[in-house]
């Protein structure tokens, strides 16, 4: 993540070039009268919108004009993607001395001569003289590259945008609109106002444990199998490695010979809260929040139609939240174990299915009719049991309390061993065994969740302090007071 430099010819070369993985941030654009910010174009680029007087003049940043064009004596009149595109047909050009690019038409005039900004404003164009992306003011650009602002209070999502100056002019256009951001080069968001522009970022005193990995997986799994992680976040590091000398024999000599190879490095940093992250794409960077007990949902998704399905992907429960968000037409996403992420189109609550109890440090006790990773092939009753639920397509060992609760049946119970991925799966669900390391639940058949309570996970008990019910119940009642 770095400030672009702003002479280069093509936004999308631009984009894919001066990635990094440094975790530098331009702190600051120009700041106007009402200390609102300028940045557009590129793609994964974001800015704020602009403040226009009656007339739509606007005051605008270093060597930039905006809402203004240049008259004087007209050179050349060609196309270009971007503004920056056409600052470059300029500097190319020796008798241009400034420009003006058009981003509605996307066309860009050039100017010789000796030229003047007309005191008439028009809507959308920018303008500048010849050096005004010159190394010299490359610095009065604002352009902030591979960074979002966080999508907390997002009013309009347009899925048509080309360019980020194209979202930036959907901004102006909308009155509520403050900030956007374009990611994937063709969705726009709006926003009304954010909390800022980050990177995986998690409070340092969040931080329980760092560990060096190869791959960004095994930090998630890392934190699945913490018991104190709710949330990780990843920086891939490239690392020169030396491979001892091969021998190589030949009918005329031999020889012996060492070599490097670059390795990925993962920086893998695990996090005790995620009340409330917030976190965007970045080069090299990744981030997620931990499939933790207490905030898992099991057995609630959304109903969907099949063919109202935004996109239907057999990819890790992980990869799920940045799946949905680079679709616009995506309003939330559930995990089914053998299918993957699905993406739902609505998110109305009363669509969703109830969840059954958990409870922590607890074990199902008796004999379980079925474990993961299977020490012997399962029971027929089992076997029976997981196809009917599931289609018989689950194929993989659950690796989260969430994947093995979705290998029990209606009215089975299951217990999850956060440490050794050990899932149990039981038909006689009365009693409980205290078990630090586990994670228990019971599946309610139709009739239990149109109104029947489930059965205690111990004797006596209708409702356990640490089950996940009794906490979203407490929390209900607390927002509703």
């Amino acid at each position: 993540m770095q400030t672009v430099r702003s002479n280069s010819s093509s936004s999308r070369s631009s984009s894919s070039s001066s990635s990094s993985s440094n975790g530098s941030v331009k702190p600051s654009c120009f700041v106007l009268v009402d200390v609102v910010e300028v940045c557009f174009e590129q793609s994964d680029y974001v800015g704020h919108n602009i403040e226009e007087n009656e007339t739509g003049e606007v005051s605008s940043p270093g060597c930039i004009s905006v809402n203004s064009i240049y008259t004087g004596m007209p050179l050349q009149t060609t196309e270009a993607d971007d503004f920056l595109s056409c600052s470059a047909k300029c500097a190319s050009n020796p008798f241009c001395t400034a420009w003006t690019y058009h981003g509605d038409m996307r066309l860009c005039a050039l100017t010789s001569g000796d030229p003047s900004l007309s005191p008439k404003p028009i809507r959308g164009a920018v303008s500048a003289r010849r050096n005004c992306f010159t190394q010299d003011e490359e610095e009065q650009s604002c352009f902030d590259e591979g960074i979002q602002y966080s999508l907390d209070d997002v009013q309009h999502k347009i899925s048509t945008a080309g360019s980020a100056f194209e979202c930036y002019l959907q901004c102006q256009k909308e009155e509520y609109c403050m900030r956007w951001t374009l990611k994937g080069g063709d969705t726009c968001f709006l926003m009304k106002s954010s909390s800022g522009s980050v990177v995986c970022s998690y409070p340092e005193e969040t931080v329980v444990g760092t560990v060096s990995l190869t791959s960004v997986d095994e930090c998630a799994y890392e934190c699945a199998s913490n018991r104190l992680c709710r949330a990780w976040s990843a920086v891939v590091e490239e690392t020169t490695a030396t491979k001892p000398p091969q021998q190589q024999v030949s009918s005329s000599s031999s020889s012996s010979s060492s070599t490097t190879a670059t390795d990925p490095e993962v920086l893998c940093q695990l996090h005790a809260d995620d009340s409330s992250p917030s976190f965007s794409w970045a080069p090299q960077s990744f981030c997620g929040t931990a499939l933790n007990p207490k905030t898992l949902r099991v057995g609630k998704i959304y109903s969907i139609v099949d063919g109202d399905k935004v996109f239907s992907r057999s990819r890790p429960i992980s990869e799920c939240p940045s799946l949905c968000a680079a679709e616009p037409d995506c309003m939330g996403w559930h995990y089914v174990v053998g299918e993957g992420c699905v993406g739902a189109p609505s998110i109305d609550i009363e669509e969703e299915h109830p969840s059954g109890e958990f409870l922590l440090g607890h074990k199902y006790r008796g004999d379980p009719v079925a474990s993961y990773p299977a020490a012997e092939p399962p029971t027929a009753a089992a076997a029976a049991a997981g196809a009917a639920k599931k289609g018989d397509n689950l194929e993989t060992d659950p690796t989260t309390p969430m994947e093995c609760a979705a290998r029990a049946a209606a009215n089975q119970c299951w217990s999850f061993n956060t440490a050794t991925h050990n899932c149990l799966i039981f038909e006689q669900c009365e009693e409980t065994d205290e078990a630090e390391e586990f994670v228990s639940g019971y599946i309610p058949s139709n009739e239990d969740t149109a109104g029947a309570a489930s059965p205690p996970l111990r004797p006596g008990d209708t409702t356990d302090p640490g089950s996940l019910e009794e906490v979203r119940r407490t929390a209900d009642n607390a927002q509703q007071e």
